[in-house]
C-alpha cells in the first residue's frame, strides 16, 4: 500500500488511450485489406500468364502437329496423283485425306490455298462417280437413303466454311466458275445433291449445311465481295452468269423448306442487305428471265429488313422554349447520317425500284405490303439523311417573304436518289399498287364511334401514301406525276378521308394536335390535302356542287378539322413556353392551301353559313387579337398573313384601314396644307391632266395630302377650296374615265367586269406607264377610304393580291372557252385525238390577224391526247389568265403597291379586295345610314321632310335604293364597315323651296339636296325621277 500525494495513483477518464486503440484497429483492418486484395491480384495474374503460356504452348504444339499433317498429306497426295482419277476420288481412300486436310487447313497460309484447290476439284470428282459406294455424298445416307448420324456432316459444314473466303478470288476451271462455288452448290442445293436418296432427305442434309453457314459462316458477305469482284470487272455474258449463279447461292435458304423459321429470316435480312445493296445490281448483272424465273418466287424473302437498320431520330416537333428561353425550333441541327449507311440505301431503293412490275404481277398483298414497307422506310431515310447536318429552318417562324406571284415548288432535295424508282412511280405501276392496297370496304358513314388506326387502314396502304407522302414532299418534276397519277387515276383522295375520319388517332389529331400514331397521321394528311387541292384545281362549280367527290356536309366537315389542326400550328407564341404541337411545316403548307381554295370558292358560291371559317378563340378574344396586332405580336401576324378567314371580314377591314392611318403618320409632313401637292384639272381632259400632273410623283407626294382645282370649259378656274370634296370628286371622275373599255386599256368580260387589254401596246405606246399610274389612282383611293365604283374581273383582282390563277377562273373570262375546255375533260379518252386534232397551241387576234401562239416549247408537235389533256386546258387558262395580261398586271402593281403594300392585302381574298374598292352589296342598311346622316340648310333629324325622305327611301327596292346611294356619293355600295366610315359623311341639305325642282347632289361632300317636297308620292317620284337620270350634278 502506497501513502503520500506523489505515490497516488492518476486515473485518466477522458477514454484517449481507448479512441487510439480504435483507430490503430480500423488502421490494421484497412491494411489487411489491402494486403488481401493484393495476394487476390498476385494470384490472378500468376493464372492468367499460367493461361497464356498454356494458350501458346498448345497452340505452338498444334501448328507442329498440323505441319507434320501437312507433310504426310502432301506425300499421300503425291501417291495419290499416281491413280486414275475415278480411283483416287473414291470415298475409301478419298474422304480420310479430305478429314486430314481439314484438320490441318488454314485459309490464311498461301500453300493451304492451293491444297484447298486440289481437295475441291477431287470432290467435284468424287461427286461425278456413278458408283453410289465412292460417290462423296454416299455417306451421308445409309443404304435406305437415310441421313445416318457420322462425321461426314461435320466434314461436309467445315469444307463449305473453307470454300467462301476462297470465293472472291475468281475463277479457276475453264468453264468460268470457281471450284468453290461449284462445291457449295453441291453441297447446299438438293438438285445438285448426289446420291439416290430422296429429295427430302438431300434437302434436311443441305437445311443442317445451309444452317451453320448462315449462322456461323457469314455466308451472305462472302457472296457479296465475290459479287463486288465480277461488278467491278469488264460486264459480258460470262460475268453475268457468274453473277447469277452468285445470287442464287445466296438464295438457297429461301427454297429449302427445312431451314428453321428463324435461320430463313436471318438469311432473308443479310441477302437484302449484303446482295441488293450492290449498285447497278439489276437489271445490269441480273436480266428479266432471272428475275422472273429466280427472284419472284423469293419476292417474301429478300424484302426483309432488320429492325434497326436504316433508322433515325426526328428531331423534337413541339413548339416551346428551352430553360435558356431559345426556340426550341430555331438552331436545330439534324445528326449526321452513316455515309456507307446512305450509298447502302440509294443501291438497295435503285435494285427494289427495277422488281416493282414483278411484284405488281404477283397480285399478292403481303408482298405488295413488305415491298412498300422497304421503299418508304428506305425513302424516308433518304429523305432524313438529305436534311442531316443542316440547320432545321421554318419559314412561318421567321420574317421571310415568299413570292405568291410563283407557283409554289419544293425543293429537289433528292434529285438523284429518287431517279432510280421513277420506273416504281410511273401511273400504271403505282395505279396497280394503290388497287392492291385498298381495304377490302371503306365506309363513308362517319359516326362518333370511331375505331383504332389498324383497324380500319391497311398497312399495306400506309406505306403506300407514306413513299408517295416522302416523294412529293422532296422531288417536284416526280411529284406532279405521282400527284397526278394518284388524284385522277385512283379514289386516293375519297378513300384517305374515309379512312381518316373515322380513325380515332385522327380525331384525337384534331382535337389536341398530337396523336399516337404521328407520322403515319401526318403522313395521310399531308397526302389528303396535296391531292384534295390538286383536284380542287381542276374541278368547276358544277363538279364541285355535284358531290364530287364529298358531298357539301363532307366539305364542311374536312374544312373544319383541317381548320382546328392548322390553327393550332400557326397560333403559337414565339416569345413564351408553349403546350406542345406539333409542327410540320409542309403538312401546315398543304393544309393551308386546301383551306383557301374552299374559301375561295365559298366565297364565289356560298355553302358554308354563319361563322364557319371563323375561329372561336378569336371570336372570344376579339380585343385581345386586335391588340396584338397593334403591338406585331407574331402569331397575330401568321393568322393574317397565313389563314386570315379564321378572322372575321369586319375585323380585317378594320386592321387594314388602322395600318392605312399609321401609315399615314410616317407621311404627315406631306399631308398638311404647306406639304399638299397642288394640281389643275381640266374638266374635259381629267384623264390627261391627272396622268401628266401626277405620273412624275414620288409615292410619298401620292400618300401626302393632294389639292385639285378644277378649270371650267371656259378655262377658268372654278371657285372653292378643296377640303377633301374635290379631290374625292377627282378621283372619281378619273376612275369613270380610266376604269373603261372606251379608252383601250381594258376589256369586258361578258359580264361587263373589267381586266387588262393584252393588246394594250397597240392602242397606247405608254400603256405600261399608264397602267401603272391608274393603279396608283386605285391605290390612292383605298388609301384615302374613297369607295369608286369599279367592277373588276375576279382573276385581275387576283393579281393585285399576287394569286396565280387557274382553270377554274377562266369561267369568269371566257364562258364559252371554259365550256369547251369542260367538255375536252369529259370527252371519250378513245376519241380524243382522232376528233377533236387539237395540239399545244392556241391561235390570238390581233386586229383581224391570226397568230398561233405555243403553249410549250414545241407546242406545234405536241397533240392532245388522253393523257395530257389536263396539261392542255391548264395551258390554256395560265396563258389566257396569267401569261396574256402579265406585263399589263405587273405595271398596275407597280403602281398599286406605291401606295396599298402588299402585306397589308394578305389578309383578303378577290371577294374581299372587290368589297374593300367598291364597298358591300346588297341593300342599304337605313338604320346605320340614317343614324349617320347630318343635316344642313334648316333640316334636322326630326323635320317632316325628313322624316318623308326616310319612308320614301324604304319603300324603294335594293337596286333603287343603290341607285340613290350612286347619286349622292358617286359609289351605289356601302362602306364596309357602315356609313361611320363614309368621308365626308352622309348629308341631306335643303334646296331652294321651289318643289317642282328635282333633287341634286354633290358627290364630292357626299351631299343631297332636296327641296320640302309636301307629298310622299311627289318627293318618291322626283327621286325616282332624278337617280334613274343621274341627272343634276351640281358644285356647292
Amino acid at each position: 500500500m502506497r501513502f503520500g500525494g506523489s505515490n497516488k495513483r492518476t486515473i485518466n477518464l477522458g477514454g484517449v488511450k481507448a479512441r487510439t486503440q480504435a483507430e490503430d484497429k480500423d488502421a490494421m483492418l484497412k491494411r489487411l485489406e489491402r494486403e488481401r486484395q493484393q495476394r487476390l491480384l498476385d494470384k490472378k495474374r500468376l493464372d492468367s500468364a499460367l493461361s497464356i503460356q498454356a494458350f501458346f504452348r498448345s497452340k505452338r504444339t498444334l501448328a507442329v502437329e498440323r505441319q507434320i499433317e501437312r507433310v504426310d498429306w502432301c506425300d499421300k497426295m503425291k501417291k495419290l496423283s499416281l491413280l486414275p482419277v475415278h480411283l483416287a476420288s473414291a470415298v475409301p481412300i478419298f474422304f480420310p485425306l479430305l478429314r486430314q486436310f481439314l484438320y490441318f487447313y488454314r485459309p490464311y497460309n498461301v500453300e493451304d490455298q492451293d491444297h484447298l484447290v486440289r481437295m475441291l476439284g477431287l470432290v467435284l470428282a468424287s461427286s461425278r462417280n456413278a458408283d453410289g459406294a465412292t460417290n462423296f455424298c454416299h455417306p451421308a445416307f445409309t443404304t435406305e437413303g437415310k441421313i445416318q448420324a457420322s462425321n461426314w456432316l461435320h466434314q461436309a459444314i467445315r469444307l463449305a466454311k473453307a470454300c467462301l473466303p476462297k470465293l472472291s478470288e475468281g475463277p479457276t476451271d475453264e468453264m468460268g466458275q470457281t471450284l468453290p462455288l461449284r462445291v457449295l452448290f453441291l453441297l447446299l442445293n438438293p438438285g445438285d445433291f448426289a446420291g439416290s436418296a430422296t429429295p427430302d432427305a438431300k434437302s434436311v442434309v443441305c437445311a443442317k449445311i445451309l444452317s451453320r453457314l448462315i449462322i456461323q459462316g457469314n455466308l451472305q458477305y462472302h457472296v457479296h465481295q465475290a459479287i463486288l469482284k465480277y461488278t467491278k470487272s469488264t460486264i459480258d455474258e460470262r460475268t453475268k452468269f457468274i453473277v447469277g449463279r452468285l445470287v442464287t447461292l445466296g438464295m438457297l435458304p429461301f427454297f429449302n423448306s427445312f431451314l428453321p423459321p428463324h435461320v430463313v429470316r436471318v438469311a432473308s435480312e443479310d441477302f437484302t442487305l449484303q446482295q441488293l445493296t450492290i449498285p447497278h445490281l439489276i437489271p445490269t448483272f441480273l436480266p428479266a428471265s432471272y428475275l422472273s424465273s429466280v427472284m419472284v418466287p423469293a419476292l417474301g424473302h429478300i424484302l426483309l429488313l432488320p429492325p434497326n437498320k436504316f433508322e433515325y431520330t426526328e428531331v423534337s416537333p413541339a413548339v416551346g422554349r428551352d430553360r435558356k428561353g431559345k426556340s426550341r425550333l430555331e438552331d436545330k441541327e439534324l445528326p449526321q447520317a452513316d455515309p456507307r449507311e446512305v450509298e447502302q440505301a440509294k443501291a438497295l431503293l435503285e435494285n427494289l425500284g427495277q422488281i416493282a412490275g414483278l411484284v405488281v404481277a404477283q397480285q399478292k398483298l403481303d408482298i405488295s405490303t413488305a415491298y412498300m414497307h422497304v421503299i418508304s422506310k428506305l425513302l424516308a431515310f433518304l429523305s432524313f439523311t438529305c436534311k442531316s447536318g443542316k440547320q432545321t429552318t421554318d419559314e412561318v417562324f421567321s420574317d421571310d417573304e415568299d413570292d405568291e406571284m410563283k407557283e409554289p415548288m419544293e425543293d429537289d432535295i433528292m434529285e438523284q436518289t429518287l431517279g432510280p424508282i421513277q420506273v416504281l412511280l410511273e401511273p400504271g405501276l403505282l395505279r396497280s399498287f394503290f388497287s392492291l392496297c385498298l381495304p377490302q370496304t371503306t365506309t363513308r358513314t362517319h359516326t362518333d364511334r370511331k375505331k383504332p388506326f389498324v383497324e380500319i387502314f391497311p398497312s399495306g396502304l400506309v406505306h403506300l401514301v407514306q413513299m408517295c407522302d416522302t416523294v412529293q414532299k422532296n422531288n417536284e418534276n416526280i411529284r406532279k406525276t405521282v400527284i397526278n397519277t394518284l388524284t385522277f387515276s385512283t379514289p386516293c383522295v375519297r378513300v384517305l378521308w374515309d379512312l381518316l375520319s373515322n380513325s380515332i388517332e385522327f380525331t384525337e389529331f384534331v382535337e389536341s394536335g398530337l396523336s399516337s400514331k404521328m407520322s403515319v397521321i401526318i403522313s395521310v394528311v399531308s397526302l389528303f390535302c396535296v391531292c384534295y387541292s390538286n383536284l380542287l384545281v381542276s374541278l368547276d362549280d358544277d363538279e364541285f356542287f355535284k358531290h364530287k367527290p364529298f358531298t357539301i356536309d363532307e366539305v364542311k366537315s374536312i374544312s373544319l378539322a383541317l381548320k382546328r389542326i392548322v390553327f393550332r400550328m400557326y397560333w403559337v407564341k414565339g416569345n413564351r413556353d408553349e403546350l406542345p404541337v406539333y409542327q410540320d411545316p409542309i403538312l401546315r403548307k398543304s393544309i393551308t392551301s386546301v383551306l383557301h381554295q374552299l374559301y375561295d370558292r365559298n366565297s364565289r358560291h356560298q355553302y358554308c353559313l354563319g361563322h364557319h371559317w371563323e375561329t372561336d378563340e378569336i371570336m372570344r378574344n376579339s380585343n385581345q387579337f386586335m391588340l396584338e396586332v397593334q403591338v406585331q405580336e407574331k402569331r397575330a401576324l401568321r393568322i393574317l398573313k397565313h389563314i386570315p378567314f379564321v378572322v372575321p371580314c369586319d375585323m380585317r377591314v378594320r386592321i387594314f384601314q388602322t395600318l392605312v392611318e399609321q401609315d399615314k403618320e410616317l407621311y404627315e409632313e406631306y399631308r398638311g396644307w404647306s406639304g399638299s401637292t397642288h394640281i389643275s384639272i381640266r374638266r374635259a381632259h381629267v384623264l390627261e391632266d391627272g396622268f401628266s400632273s401626277l405620273n412624275n410623283r414620288t409615292p410619298e407626294e401620292i400618300k401626302g395630302s393632294i389639292k385639285v382645282s378644277f378649270i371650267n370649259s371656259e378655262g377658268l378656274e372654278e371657285a372653292g377650296v378643296d377640303g377633301g370634296g374635290v379631290f374625292k370628286e377627282f378621283v372619281t371622275e378619273l376612275s369613270k374615265k380610266a376604269f373603261t373599255a372606251e379608252l383601250g386599256l381594258f376589256r369586258e368580260t361578258q359580264d361587263r367586269l373589267l381586266y387588262p387589254n393584252p393588246l394594250s401596246e397597240y392602242v397606247a405606246a405608254d400603256h405600261l406607264a399608264q397602267f401603272e399610274f391608274i393603279g396608283r389612282v386605285l391605290g390612292k383611293a383605298m388609301y384615302e377610304n374613297i369607295l369608286i365604283d369599279v367592277p373588276f374581273a375576279n382573276f385581275f383582282l387576283a393579281k393585285l393580291l399576287r394569286k396565280h390563277n387557274y382553270y377554274n377562273d377562266l369561267v369568269f373570262l371566257d364562258p364559252d372557252l371554259h365550256k369547251h375546255m369542260l367538255v375536252l375533260k369529259n370527252y371519250s379518252p378513245e376519241r380524243v385525238e382522232d376528233d377533236l386534232a387539237l395540239n399545244f397551241v392556241i391561235a390570238e387576234d390581233r386586229f383581224g390577224e391570226i397568230v398561233d401562239k405555243e403553249l410549250v416549247p414545241g407546242g406545234k408537235d405536241i397533240y392532245v391526247t388522253a393523257q395530257n389533256r389536263l396539261k392542255y386546258i391548264f395551258a390554256i387558262a395560265n396563258y389566257r389568265l396569267n401569261t396574256q395580261i402579265a406585263r399589263q398586271s405587273r405595271a398596275f402593281l407597280k403602281g398599286f403597291t406605291d401606295l396599298i403594300k402588299p402585306e397589308w392585302l394578305r389578309m383578303f381574298n378577290q371577294h374581299e379586295l372587290h368589297l374593300l374598292i367598291n364597298g358591300r352589296d346588297g341593300g342599304l342598311d337605313l338604320v346605320d345610314m340614317r343614324q349617320h346622316t347630318n343635316y344642313a340648310g334648316g333640316y334636322h333629324e326630326g323635320h317632316p321632310v325628313i322624316d318623308m325622305f326616310w319612308r320614301v327611301v324604304e319603300s324603294f327596292s335594293p337596286e333603287e335604293q343603290r341607285r340613290l346611294l350612286k347619286f349622292a356619293t358617286s359609289c351605289s355600295r356601302p362602306p364596309l364597315l357602315g356609313f361611320r366610315q363614309l368621308q365626308p359623311p352622309f348629308a341631306i341639305h335643303q334646296a331652294s323651296d321651289d318643289t317642282s325642282r328635282l333633287p341634286t347632289a354633290a358627290t364630292c361632300m357626299n351631299l343631297l339636296k332636296l327641296a320640302p317636297y309636301t307629298s310622299f308620292s311627289q318627293m318618291k317620284e322626283k327621286l325616282l325621277y332624278a337617280i334613274n337620270s343621274a341627272a343634276g350634278f351640281e358644285l356647292s
